[in-house]
């Protein structure tokens, strides 16, 4: 089936180079599979799928195209072939890229589980009694394998593809129990939310941890779900990398402000599969990573069996629930009975997922946001130690605040009781559109000045933190930052509390020969910038409007830096640029 709607390429899907093949050098680092070939995505622009399929078997490739999409408005294939067959194409006229493994699944080092999800409150009563057991409805884990095996999955059938065509295992043969222990957390007897499901294994991640997960492969698991015959399905991917919000590769031609995951999330769901993702286990905004941060993925975040957040849980507006994450004890692959106690978002997603499968085959229901949206109303409200979360999370990141995409406080997951409780009436499809409407008095100014890598790199946005951890999106610029050129976004706001937050998907930050930076500048006054001695992965930064009478900067005022120079010539730059008229009975400084 060919996708409609594949926007551009990738955000944590960046894949290598504008055009061609990789070099000798990145060869070398690519995964190649039993036959020595590894996946590619073809792609002519101003063609037809015709057209490009036409090439590819003028080329001899046709029997190695694994699936066509879209991607915008641009035909493209994923074809598994060797650096001959690529560089073949490419001589053909069209445009190559090649895999890129950088999504990895979220870490498991650390066993409760479906104890704490039957019940509204603490203490645990040693028990899970749920009769709701997903009978009749389907599991894919988009992971590293499944061991059929194990006595968690007696007595079913598990089907699935090996995606990336290692030569150590399929998707049974596995070298690694993450997918295991994530599937068992699910839907295997003894350990999971819906043991009664039918269990689909999508093999998406090498057994060799320095590939990780293959992002073509990642894409080629959407398809698949989307392509099955199953009437009732949820997939689960607890994998991620960084991301961003729709900043990254394009294809020549192609603009747009959205990421291929993003939009391919998007059309999973419109298929009819329900998306539940791993929020990731950074300690910093979801938003940051996909394929998680799509909004119209169930995104999970992990809590203690003390109903406190993980202490390596991702937060922020890019997480929808939070479901069990520490000590999970669930199937140990390469056994036939035994168990492992694993921590991350990876544990916590999979009971999530269990809960969608129990909604589907209970309600028989195959509606995502049906099913999305009675997770949610289910879900227990004010339960997660809010005050203390806060506290924790300010200690380690400074004026970090965990908050939820939704609204109101963060949200415990909650698995079907008896007797069933009524469906919502409203399951409004998920937005990715800034929600703050509230219009104030105070003009808030973000300007963004880029490096040589500021188009693929970098995003920034500010949120709104209310006092119970709810938040607003004030302003984003979503990358695709010009080199060398300012970009100037501004908003009137009302006074509360702010926190900023600035992206480098690379970990480079701005070069340090340059002079790019950004800024924050509250009615004329700079309240934060970094600049060209930023060498981080992140930064973030908190403060306060208030509605008393405001501080103007007199002119030249900026931050030094050591480097006095890139100063200068910002100061000419920012003040050049945008008005500073200090407001009517303001204090000045001048």
């Amino acid at each position: 089936m060919v996708l409609q709607s594949l926007l551009v390429l990738l955000c944590a899907l960046a894949l290598a180079g504008a055009s061609g093949v990789h070099g000798a050098g990145d060869e070398r680092k690519m995964k190649l599979d039993v036959n020595g070939k590894a996946l590619y995505l073809v792609s002519k622009p101003d063609s037809t799928p015709e057209a490009l399929v036409a090439v590819i078997r003028e080329v001899g490739l046709e029997s190695s195209i694994v699936s066509t999409l879209n991607v915008g408005q641009v035909p493209a294939t994923v074809v598994r072939t060797d650096a001959a067959g690529a560089s073949a194409c490419k001589a053909h006229g069209l445009t190559v890229r090649a895999d890129k493994w950088t999504m990895k699944p979220a870490d498991a080092d650390l066993p409760w589980g479906l104890d704490r999800i039957d019940q509204p409150s603490l203490p645990l009563d040693g028990k899970y009694t749920s009769p709701y057991g997903g009978a009749g409805a389907t599991l894919f884990v988009a992971d590293t394998g499944v061991d059929a095996s194990h006595a968690a999955f007696a007595g079913r059938t598990i089907t699935g593809v090996d995606l990336i065509n290692e030569a150590d295992g399929d998707h049974l043969n596995v070298c690694d129990g993450h997918g295991t222990h994530v599937a068992a957390t699910a839907a295997g007897v003894g350990y999971g939310v819906a043991p009664l499901a039918d269990i689909v294994s999508l093999k998406v991640c090498a057994c060799d941890t320095f590939f990780g997960c293959s992002e073509l492969a990642v894409m080629l698991a959407f398809v698949y779900a989307q392509n099955h015959a199953a009437a009732k399905k949820v997939i689960n991917l607890s994998l991620g990398g960084p991301g961003g919000f729709g900043n990254g590769d394009y294809l020549p031609g192609v603009q747009s402000n959205y990421s291929t995951f993003n939009e391919l999330v998007a059309d999973t769901v419109r298929s009819g599969v329900t998306v539940v993702t791993a929020a990731g286990n950074d300690n910093w905004d979801a938003c940051v990573f996909n394929p998680g941060n799509a909004p119209a993925a169930i995104n999970v975040g992990a809590v203690r069996s003390n109903d406190r957040l993980a202490p390596f849980t991702n937060w922020g507006p890019c997480v929808d629930i939070f479901a069990p994450g520490v000590g999970v004890l669930s199937a140990e692959a390469k056994t036939t009975d035994g168990a492992l106690e694993a921590s991350g978002t990876s544990m916590a997603a999979p009971h999530v997922a269990g809960v969608a499968l129990q909604i589907a085959a209970a309600y028989d229901t195959s509606d995502p946001l049906v099913i999305r949206a009675q997770i949610l109303a289910l879900a227990r409200r004010g339960v997660v130690d809010e005050f203390n979360a806060r506290k924790e999370a300010q200690r380690m990141v400074p004026a970090a605040f965990p908050v939820t995409r939704l609204g109101g406080p963060p949200l415990l997951l909650q698995a079907l009781t008896y007797p069933l409780p009524t469906l919502p009436t409203d399951a409004p499809e998920p937005s990715d559109v800034p929600i703050n409407s509230e219009k104030g008095p105070h003009n808030v100014t973000i300007a963004v000045f880029g490096d040589e890598f500021a188009f693929s790199d970098l995003w920034v946005r500010l949120y709104k933190v209310n006092f119970d951890l709810t938040h607003e999106i004030a302003m984003e610029l979503k990358g695709g930052f010009p080199q060398e050129e300012l970009v100037v976004r501004t908003a009137m706001l009302p006074a509360g509390e702010y926190m900023f937050v600035a992206t480098d998907d690379y970990y480079d930050g701005y070069v340090g020969t340059s002079v790019a930076f950004h800024a924050v500048y509250v009615d004329g006054t700079l309240v934060h910038q970094m600049g060209s001695h930023w060498f981080g992965s992140s930064d973030l930064h908190s403060f306060t409007i208030t509605d008393g009478l405001p501080v103007c900067c007199p002119e030249g005022c900026v931050a030094h830096s050591s480097h006095d120079g890139a100063s200068r010539t910002r100061r000419s730059l920012l003040f050049g640029s945008f008005a500073r008229t200090c407001p009517p009975g303001c204090i000045s400084t001048a």
